[in-house]
């Protein structure tokens, strides 16, 4: 992962930028299968979600700053929508 993308993260989660709207678990307490999350950028708010086994931003960016920042505060980190470590 570039270290922008984990500056950038790591960022929104210290400002409070980073909103989790809903998340479902497995009971077995394993990382959330559904979440959906919205991270205020630098000039919009973003919908950041995971369904389906594929996360997704608004922004539609590879390596996205926001889907880092919302996988950081679940948990639950995985491929991006595009297949590229996040």
């Amino acid at each position: 992962m570039p270290a922008d993308v984990r500056t950038r993260a790591l960022g929104y989660l210290r400002t409070g930028a980073t909103r989790v709207v809903h998340a479902r678990s497995p009971k077995d307490g394993t990382p959330p299968h559904e979440v959906v999350a919205t991270v205020q950028g630098h000039q919009r708010r973003h919908v950041v979600d995971f369904l389906d086994g594929a996360w997704s931003c608004t922004c539609q960016t590879p390596n996205c700053p926001h889907i880092f920042a919302v996988q950081l505060v679940t948990g639950h980190v995985t491929p991006t929508p595009n297949g590229t470590p996040s």
